[in-house]
């Protein structure tokens, strides 16, 4: 009886032990990671400085077209109303505690600043009657109401910042690193995106030589010559190049197409001040908020 007892007692813990020995469902594999770093640290600063191929200053380039070509592109696009489309030059990104500003340089000489304050990023947004408004975003809204591909170009602010403060740098795969190149004391990792160059087409000429005789001994004569065989190669070219520090995951340099894109850090905390018309529309902002959770109580 005894004996009984204790196997009945011994059947949960059995039990137990069997579903715990069972294997698990594997997990997921998770995305592999980026082989630079995605964000600058906290309280520090980045400045981008892009080089245009045919940039002389682009003095001729219009202050209303900063932007007409896209957000990331140093575009060719014509100016609205005639005139060179302006390209950007320089961005520069602060961050301070919850607070990011986005500063973009144009070669027309407009220069534009977007600010995130924690979740809510505020845009300049001007008219067709040439008014400038602040555009407001709040990205910490309900799932699904943020598309970072629907946004417009003004409120990327060079890149999509709320995953990367690289967005430019996102096709970046590990596989793509083709060399490691040295410059002063610096090591750094080479990787490059390629894609099919242009066809080069090569003639092959199929004319015969045929030996004759003369009274001065042998020699050849060319008969009419074959129709002329072509033949076409397959070619590769870059399309982008990026070095990236080896020691701390850095960019330091992008090559892509006319464009040079150089990277620089500051380690010093930047002393970022709010506009004065940012910090009406944050508050126009809380105010409607206030006004809108008062017209929801009972």
């Amino acid at each position: 009886m005894n004996s009984m007892k204790t196997h009945f007692y011994l059947l949960p813990l059995l039990a137990t032990r069997l579903i715990a020995a069972e294997p698990s469902a594997p997990a997921e594999p998770s995305a592999p990671a980026a082989p630079f770093v995605t964000q600058i640290p906290n309280n520090s600063s980045l400045t981008i400085r892009i080089k245009n191929k045919n940039d002389t200053g682009d003095k001729a380039a219009t202050a209303a077209s900063a932007g007409q070509a896209g957000a990331m592109a140093g575009g060719t696009a014509g100016a609205t109303g005639g005139g060179k489309a302006a390209v950007l030059t320089q961005i520069q990104l602060d961050k301070s505690g919850k607070n990011r500003r986005i500063q973009r340089k144009w070669s027309g000489g407009k220069i534009e600043e977007i600010w995130w304050i924690g979740p809510l990023c505020l845009t300049p947004v001007t008219s067709e009657d040439g008014v400038t408004e602040i555009d407001l975003m709040n990205t910490a809204g309900p799932v699904g109401t943020v598309d970072t591909v629907g946004m417009s170009a003004e409120r990327l602010s060079g890149g999509d910042y709320l995953k990367s403060d690289f967005p430019e740098l996102s096709w970046i795969t590990a596989g793509m690193r083709v060399k490691d190149e040295t410059k002063g004391e610096t090591e750094y990792h080479v990787y490059r995106l390629t894609g099919p160059g242009k066809a080069v087409k090569r003639r092959k000429d199929m004319t015969i030589l045929k030996p004759s005789k003369n009274s001065k001994g042998s020699s050849e004569e060319k008969v009419a010559p074959a129709p002329t065989q072509e033949a076409t190669k397959a070619t590769v070219s870059t399309i982008k190049e990026a070095w990236i520090n080896a020691s701390n995951k850095m960019p330091y340099q992008l090559i892509d197409g006319d464009q040079t894109w150089t990277y620089s850090f500051s380690a010093e905390s930047p002393d970022l001040v709010l506009p004065p018309e940012y910090i009406k529309a944050l508050q126009d902002f809380k105010a409607a908020l206030e006004s809108t959770k008062k017209r929801r109580l009972p």
